[in-house]
């Protein structure tokens, strides 16, 4: 191989964050584009494609398995309930979640994707053998099933946590937890404007089980962290969730005293 042919400086053609980026942002590239006739994206073909093979799910349950982020999850679904690909349905044995189930246009919308993917998977892949493709397939589901949730909910730094997971995780679980409980608080401040004291009441009461159930994830990702990393990232989560309360009752308090 002459020295043009090289893609990679010869001292990172050995790095394996530096070997699985290009070809991951491809494909990622491939996909995004073969889709965009359908108006989709590659997660949401992953969730009509989960629906499809496993049946009626709960997002929670679909989140897990395509290891995709809560709030990722309810904007995702939204735009697929909207496109009219699927429903949302009581759990039959838990009322406070729903279950996902795919519409008629939902499995026809997935068979045209399924056909589209196939077809970008086989191009791309076109340079290996039948046997690489499957020890290639082999090695990436067993690092699948090692990545944590917090890193795929941080999109383009992927990547990056496959370098320095232990170091990033942490901060990147506690930055993304800070913005949804901000926006969370922003919520709260601007509805509580228009709504009477017990639809309020009611509210918070919601309110508290969205932040409990927040602390539960964040609680399962920290126990996955090293002792020193796990404690400083709680210190740094309980710390933001303590001054985001504070001033989510201090807006309260200032909404109530323009209205009297």
């Amino acid at each position: 191989m002459t020295k043009g042919d090289l893609q990679l400086p010869s001292g990172l053609m050995g790095r394996y964050e530096f070997l699985m980026n290009r070809p991951a942002q491809r494909i990622r590239e491939v996909t995004e584009k073969t889709l965009e006739l359908l108006k989709i994206n590659p997660k949401q073909y992953g969730i009509l494609a989960a629906l499809h093979n496993e049946g009626p799910a709960s997002q929670r349950e679909i989140g897990e398995m395509l290891k995709i982020d809560r709030s990722t999850m309810v904007t995702l679904t939204d735009d697929l309930e909207k496109k009219k690909a699927l429903v949302r349905k009581d759990h039959p044995k838990d009322r406070r979640y729903y279950l996902l189930y795919l519409t008629a246009s939902g499995k026809e919308l997935f068979q045209q994707a399924d056909r589209r993917v196939l077809q970008a998977e086989e191009d791309f892949l076109v340079p290996l053998t039948k046997m690489e493709r499957q020890d290639l397939r082999k090695c990436l589901s067993k690092l699948f099933r090692y990545v944590p949730l917090v890193a795929v909910s941080l999109g383009s730094l992927t990547t990056g946590l496959m370098a320095d997971q232990t170091t990033l995780q942490g901060r990147e679980a506690v930055r993304v937890y800070r913005a949804k409980i901000q926006q969370e608080s922003r919520a709260t401040a601007e509805s509580s404007k228009d709504k009477s004291q017990t639809n309020s009441h009611s509210k918070k009461i919601k309110e508290k089980q969205k932040e409990d159930e927040q602390d539960r994830i964040i609680s399962d990702q920290l126990k996955k962290m090293p002792k020193e990393q796990r404690d400083r990232s709680e210190l740094e989560y309980r710390t933001k969730r303590a001054e985001q309360r504070n001033k989510s009752r201090r807006t309260g308090a200032e909404s109530k005293n323009k209205k009297g």
